[in-house]
C-alpha cells in the first residue's frame, strides 16, 4: 500500500474527478483506478460548502463538506482480513466552492 497526498484543491465552483486531480498533480493513476481508502478534508470554507459524490455532484448534490469537515471512504475487510472493497477513483468527484480549499489523501 502507498499513501498519496495531492496538492491543495482551491475551489472554483467546478466538478473535478479525483483521477484528473491525480494526473494534474503528476501522480500516476493505477489501472484499474482503485484506492483502498480516500480522505477529503475541507480546510477552509467560503459561503457555500463543497461536495463529494458521483459524476452528478454539484452545488446542490452530493455529500456536503464545510470548513474543517472530512469524509473518509474506508477500506472494508472481510472475515479473513483481506480487503473486500476498493474505491473506483474514476467515479468519485468533488465540487469545490469558490473560496474553499480541500485536502485529498489516498491509500493505493
Amino acid at each position: 500500500m502507498q499513501l498519496v497526498t495531492l496538492p491543495d484543491v482551491v475551489g472554483n465552483n467546478t466538478r473535478q474527478r479525483i483521477t484528473d486531480l491525480m494526473t494534474a498533480a503528476g501522480v500516476a493513476v493505477p489501472t484499474p483506478a482503485n484506492a483502498r481508502m480516500l480522505v477529503v478534508r475541507e480546510l477552509s470554507g467560503g459561503t457555500t460548502g463543497s461536495r463529494i459524490g458521483d459524476a452528478n455532484v454539484s452545488a446542490a448534490r452530493g455529500l456536503t463538506l464545510n470548513a474543517q469537515d472530512s469524509v473518509i471512504l474506508p477500506t472494508v475487510t472481510v472475515g479473513n482480513g483481506l480487503d473486500a472493497c476498493f474505491w473506483d477513483l474514476s467515479a468519485v468527484y468533488i465540487w469545490a466552492a469558490t473560496g474553499d480549499t480541500l485536502n485529498i489523501a489516498l491509500m493505493l
